[in-house]
């Protein structure tokens, strides 16, 4: 999904530039990809729930949920299922999604933003994996550069801690919301598969 956006995008400005056009690729692709804080854009554009969990903000905002998604990923699929790991991405990454709209509609700091605001990337469903393989295996090691070895749920809290300080900070703070709303569903996820932790 990412490249079909790239060489879209890269197409368009060639065109442009050819024929002597202006199209701004972002104004008028945006809106029907990206999942809007807005309820009833959203209520207009229903299947970007789904479609901002593919898209992202460049090279390396891919790059870095790619990465994420593969080790946290690999972790997952060593004790669960990938049925389990599929609905554990989606759902968690709808409800980061909605956890997102929810605070741009409710936290008067970020409501008058909430027209124009909208949210793309995968880290929310990637935060649901996350938590949903550490509350199963909360002492599974994992080795880090510069660091060693640790246990992933230290892995976990970091990054909720960083997300909590991220919000209180402004940057980026609708995506840090997804991320907690992801983190969340995982947790609870956990609860349903069954196994001793």
């Amino acid at each position: 999904v990412a490249i079909l956006m790239w060489v879209a995008r890269i197409t368009v400005k060639v065109v442009c530039a050819f024929w002597n056009l202006s199209f701004d690729f972002h104004q008028w692709v945006w809106p029907y990809v990206a999942f809007p804080a807005d309820v009833n854009t959203f209520l207009h554009h229903p299947w970007t729930l789904l479609t901002s969990l593919f898209i992202h903000n460049g090279f390396w905002h891919l790059l870095f949920n790619m990465v994420m998604l593969y080790v946290i990923g690999r972790f997952f699929l060593q004790y669960l299922s990938q049925k389990k790991f599929l609905i554990t991405y989606f759902i968690g990454g709808v409800v980061g999604n909605f956890l997102y709209m929810l605070a741009f509609n409710i936290i008067p700091t970020f409501a008058r933003l909430a027209p124009v605001a909208s949210c793309v990337g995968a880290s929310g469903a990637i935060m649901a994996i996350m938590l949903a393989i550490t509350l199963y295996r909360p002492n599974h090691p994992i080795g880090l550069l510069f660091i060693g070895r640790i246990t992933l749920k230290w892995v976990a809290i970091i990054f909720i801690v960083i997300d909590l300080l991220s919000i209180a900070d402004g940057q980026n703070a609708g995506g840090h919301f997804a991320h907690l709303g992801g983190a969340l569903y995982g947790a609870a996820s956990a609860l349903f598969f069954h196994h001793p932790m």
